[in-house]
């Protein structure tokens, strides 16, 4: 979570459904800013320009099809997953970096997600969907929302990665940008096949993180059924053999930051969340999910729903004055009871916290003025049992300055790679004392714990000490 203007949706007016070149460009330039506040930008010039290099030649064969002028980003996130949008917006996350292999597994996807936009796939997609949701983050909360159920503004805050683009696409529409895809990629000379060999990676990372066999490969987006890896075999059948060699591309990789980035704070196998850069820690409760983001940081009880989010309010310069501008948004709203606000101190920081009801929903916000940061840092919990509050209520005081000790545990971790070695993942994890690393190995090289690597080299991990 680095500092951030409170929370904002996106959104299209209907004025504009028919003006295709307008809508087009809203379409990529929202989704642009929806990722820079949602994942963040990857700053790593040389890799931007590898991927820029793969993407340049498979538009280099698009010939009369290409409509845009396409952009590349790197997104700043662990997940794997890569799309393209109306407007010629290509994103390409760092996580999916980490798990492939070659460039042509590259141009695979990439050639994947152009057709998308080629056939028109994201504009027909809105047109189903009249306004897509581009944001839905808790942070809404905190604005002229507040009226809505607290449970719908609270959805879904872990799914951000998975919903960046709105809805999946149906099968239909990923069969057709298999299909041209494959050919696109064919054409730039690329190996066809590694479109197939990338999403089997892809279901191998998301078969190991959750334990069992998933029907989603890149998440929602892009469903993988053995339907649909029969019909890629099936083109790939009537296609001239590929008389080339798939190109690595590890040494391109070498020094990616893997896992969590550290510049926007971390959260330790303890649910601590430390930022070295804003200096500060808070315990959050150790058994809720948490997703962190540039923009917010979320914790959620997956049973009960309760949850808690820190943001920036970059508005006000002190709690009080963050406190009355919204208390003054509260009044005249349906179904909302002011129980409790009152000053307190927070470890020595000066803060303001306001308990609200809503209907069995109670909510907590408190603000923080923290250092000479300029603005007030805010929380806000809910939950509807006692128990759950609580639990916000111990995460909210225990926010304070972030020790020496808990700054040592912040490591930048990067991907390496070298010849593999002639044992397990699992031995080689104990060979290079790994093994708080092994399900981390067992992704960036698609190979369980108990398989050897197959290829000529294995990925591996280094851990150094963060540098702001």
């Amino acid at each position: 979570m680095r500092i951030i203007i409170l929370t904002f949706l996106v959104s299209f007016s209907l004025q504009v459904m028919g003006q295709e070149k307008s809508l087009s460009e809203k379409i990529g330039k929202a989704t642009l800013e929806q990722v820079k506040s949602s994942m963040g930008i990857y700053e790593d010039e040389e890799l931007l320009s590898f991927v820029m290099t793969v993407g340049k030649k498979l538009e280099a064969q698009m010939g009369d099809k290409k409509k845009y002028d396409f952009k590349y980003y790197l997104v700043d996130t662990e997940d794997p997953n890569a799309f393209a949008t109306a407007g010629g917006y290509v994103f390409v996350t760092r996580g999916l970096l980490a798990i492939i292999d070659t460039e042509d597994e590259l141009a695979g996807v990439l050639g994947h997600e152009f057709s998308h936009v080629l056939l028109n796939h994201s504009e027909k997609k809105l047109a189903r969907k009249i306004v897509p949701t581009l944001l839905e983050l808790p942070g809404n909360i905190v604005g002229a929302l507040f009226s809505e159920t607290v449970g719908a503004l609270l959805n879904a805050p872990i799914e951000l990665t998975s919903n960046t683009v709105g809805s999946a696409f149906d099968r239909g529409q990923e069969n057709q940008a298999d299909k041209a895809g494959l050919a696109l990629a064919a054409k730039a000379g690329f190996d066809p096949e590694a479109l197939a060999s990338a999403l089997t990676k892809l279901e191998f990372y998301v078969t190991t993180l959750s334990g069992k066999k998933s029907s989603f490969s890149l998440f929602d987006d892009h469903p993988l059924t053995d339907k649909r890896l029969k019909n890629l075999s099936e083109e790939l059948s009537v296609m001239p053999d590929f008389e080339g060699t798939d190109e690595s591309i590890l040494s391109d990789l070498d020094g990616l930051v893997v896992g969590q980035n550290p510049r926007n704070g971390v959260v330790t196998s303890d649910n601590k969340f430390l930022h070295p850069d804003m200096n500060f820690a808070m315990q959050l409760p150790t058994d809720w999910r948490t997703k962190n983001t540039p923009e917010s940081l979320t914790a959620v009880d997956q049973i009960t729903r309760a949850a808690l989010v820190l943001g920036f309010d970059g508005k006000h310069e002190t709690p009080k004055a963050a406190y009355k501008d919204y208390v003054k948004e509260l009044k005249g709203k349906k179904g909302l009871m002011l129980t409790v606000d009152k000053k307190k101190d927070v470890n020595g920081f000066e803060a303001v916290e306001l308990f609200v009801e809503s209907g069995k929903d109670k909510i907590v916000i408190t603000w923080i003025k923290f250092g000479e940061m300029e603005g007030v840092l805010q929380l806000l919990g809910t939950a509807n049992k006692e128990a759950q509050m609580d639990s916000v209520l111990a995460s909210i005081n225990s926010f304070n300055t972030i020790t020496d000790s808990e700054r040592d545990q912040v490591v930048t971790t990067r991907l390496r790679y070298e010849a593999a070695p002639d044992m397990t993942v699992s031995e080689y994890a104990v060979q290079k004392n790994l093994t708080d690393h092994l399900v981390l190995l067992e992704v960036i090289n698609s190979t369980t714990k108990d398989e050897r690597v197959k290829g000529e080299f294995i990925k591996f991990v280094e851990e150094e000490p963060y540098k702001p």
